[in-house]
């Protein structure tokens, strides 16, 4: 073997090893960065768990399958216990929802609401059961005479229940916007006075969010327009800001503490330093997160106890503005196109809906109309001990009571456990 190519071969097996190295550091530097913040998901220790949260939240389909039948589901099984079917069967196009819990005087009732998967507006019926009775009551989502319909409800921790209504005949819910209050002696929702918020010719697309009371205070922002503030003790609604020049509001939640997370996506892809924004609502001052990641781009939010800001389940932005990464692949809808339709069918990525009194993070994974997704349902996910399970498949919801028991909405039945069984602790 002559002399030069020799060289050639020394150089070609060097250029090799030098690039497995580098892949072996980015897998290492990746798998640092995923596990230094998790770990893996264990399945808990001192109860049994069927189907693990990996399976759930980390399964990959076969997008060139082009005649997938998605997930079959499965039954509840321990801890959870059957309380009652519900009372009505929502369409393929509607779904039912765990709104809250009210205690009026001695009464405790869960309220539940059909709504259509993909749009806000309450379709006809919200029902509430009485823990201590049994009793189903269904309620209508009309209010009073005219086109005047429930569009969300919220529930705050006394125990009240709230109700933004809205004429469903107006433009897209821009106009004709107010406040109601269920009234327990008159069984039935009874407007607010003076809760309208101004007429104005909105864009088509201007969505609205009622956000939990807070002080006394019911908070509503509407997109396109400005965020308001309506004082329960003196009956006023008042207009605090304007965020009209912000343009397209995807979500409005808040924060544990006082401020109101706003996120107004820039529609190019992956998030940009002026997407999320923070409204602090005693010194009505705008803080921009600069958070910047083009690997992802989903508007579903959450904001755990302890100020952790989760994006679906990709992952969290740390209270020291450091990104953890959960999901394995998050550039995985990039590298796959976004639009392709296996996608957005089989590999809906799962988001926070709840925290338990315990830390516990609920991630949900709804079904798409009448094509399910890879896999659906509800699974629960503890930040300190990092073990997770798989708790219910298809459309679920959950929310906790006063005396620490978990009430879980899947399969039309409504379900049951004590918090601590859930793991065993």
């Amino acid at each position: 073997m002559d002399k030069g190519k020799k060289i050639r071969i020394i150089v070609l097996i060097l250029i090799l090893l030098l690039i497995t190295i580098c892949l072996l550091s980015r897998c290492a530097a990746f798998y640092t960065a995923h596990n230094s913040a998790f770990g893996p998901v264990k399945s808990p220790k001192n109860v049994q768990c069927e189907h693990s949260f990996n399976d759930f939240a980390f399964t990959i389909p076969d997008f060139n399958q082009s005649n997938y039948s998605g997930y079959s589901g499965f039954p509840i099984e321990a801890p959870w216990k059957k309380i009652d079917d519900l009372p009505n069967s929502p369409s393929i196009f509607t779904e039912n929802q765990i709104k809250g819990v009210s205690y009026f005087n001695n009464s405790r009732q869960i309220w539940i609401a059909e709504r259509p998967i993909r749009f806000k507006l309450i379709n006809k019926v919200i029902l509430s059961y009485d823990i201590d009775t049994g009793e189903w009551k269904t309620f209508s989502n009309a209010i009073g005479l005219g086109n005047y319909a429930i569009y969300d409800l919220t529930i705050n921790k006394s125990g009240d229940v709230f109700g933004l209504i809205v004429n469903a005949k107006a433009s897209y819910y821009s106009k004709n916007v107010a406040l109601c209050r269920y009234d327990e002696a008159k069984q039935k929702f009874v407007p607010l006075a003076k809760s309208d918020l101004p007429l104005r010719d909105l864009d088509n697309y201007s969505d609205i969010f009622i956000l939990p009371e807070k002080d006394g205070n019911i908070w509503i922002v509407r997109a396109n327009d400005a965020i308001y503030r309506y004082d329960l003790a003196l009956g006023t609604l008042y207009e605090v800001i304007s965020i009209a020049e912000r343009g397209f509001l995807a979500q409005a939640i808040w924060t544990s503490s006082y401020q109101i997370l706003l996120y107004f996506p820039n529609r190019v892809g992956g998030y940009s330093e002026k997407d999320l924004v923070l409204f602090d609502t005693q010194s009505s001052e705008f803080i921009e997160i600069e958070f910047q990641n083009k690997t992802i781009y989903q508007s579903r939010l959450f904001y755990d106890s302890n100020d952790n800001l989760w994006v679906v389940a990709f992952g969290k932005l740390d209270t020291d503005k450091k990104w953890r990464q959960f999901l394995p692949f998050p550039g995985i809808l990039r590298r796959s196109g976004i639009y392709d339709h296996h996608i957005l069918l089989f590999f809906n990525p799962p988001h926070v809906t709840y925290e338990s009194s315990d830390e516990k993070l609920w991630f949900t994974m709804y079904p798409i109309y009448d094509s399910p997704t890879y896999r659906t349902g509800l699974a629960w996910y503890d930040p300190n001990t990092k073990e997770g399970c798989w708790s219910a498949s298809g459309t679920s919801s959950i929310i906790e009571d006063h005396e620490g028991y978990m009430w879980l909405l899947a399969n039309g039945a409504l379900f049951k456990a004590k918090l601590s069984d859930i793991d065993g602790r």
